[in-house]
């Protein structure tokens, strides 16, 4: 799906298995349009973790859990015009050793994902030679770390990763069938914003400019 949710991120996993109904991939959220109407929903359950890691006599978790749920929608209410938008959530556990003491507690998974979710509005030209697209990209706030992640302050902000909502214009026109022009005006807001877990903000606003040639 346009949306989809990351489970179990990048733990050092010496041995490990994972029993699912249903998968969990990369958050993706690019916003393109299916031109017509359709929807989607998809249910994550039961998702048994299992997995090991030692280091230095240290066990990081033994087991746990994911289950979510994603939705994606797209409505053409006009012959040019279409809304789509989507959402995603996650919740986790995992039995962790925190200390190098036998000693085990449940705390979230790490670098679980925080509610995230994108809605957007897309004209496509009678020509069929240009199109222009709004897009919102937001995200919950997520401040419930493992104690992992909270020993991480340059990736994990102490009081929290903060929710963002993010707004992009984006075009595209087709002079030539051979001549691909794209213009986007990304974070329109110039808002200070990151993806949990990545250790650094994104760009402010920023114009990007593309020419495709089709030989």
């Amino acid at each position: 799906g346009i949306v989809s949710v990351h489970a179990v991120d990048r733990l050092d996993i010496t041995n490990s298995t994972v029993s699912a109904n249903g998968g969990f991939g990369q958050v993706i959220a690019d916003g393109t349009a299916t031109g017509g109407n359709g929807g989607n929903v998809s249910v994550y359950t039961d998702v048994v973790i299992s997995q090991i890691n030692i280091t230095n006599s240290t066990v990081s978790s033994d087991g746990g859990y994911a289950q979510g749920i994603e939705a994606e929608l797209s409505y053409r209410f006009h012959p040019r015009t279409t809304a789509f938008g989507g959402i995603a959530w996650l919740e986790g556990e995992a039995e962790t050793y925190p200390t190098s003491r036998p000693e085990s507690v449940i705390e979230p998974l790490s670098r679980l994902m925080p509610t995230s979710g994108f809605l957007g509005i897309r004209w496509d030209a009678a020509t069929k030679r240009g199109w222009l697209e709004g897009l919102c990209q937001a995200a919950d706030t997520r401040d419930d770390y493992p104690t992992q992640d909270r020993s991480d302050t340059q990736r994990f902000p102490p009081d929290g990763t903060p929710g963002y909502a993010v707004f992009t214009v984006r075009g595209g026109w087709t002079p030539h069938e051979h001549v691909l022009l794209t213009a986007a005006l990304e974070n329109i807001a110039d808002v200070d914003y990151r993806i949990l877990g990545s250790g650094q903000n994104e760009p402010g606003r920023n114009l990007v400019l593309g020419l495709t040639l089709d030989f």
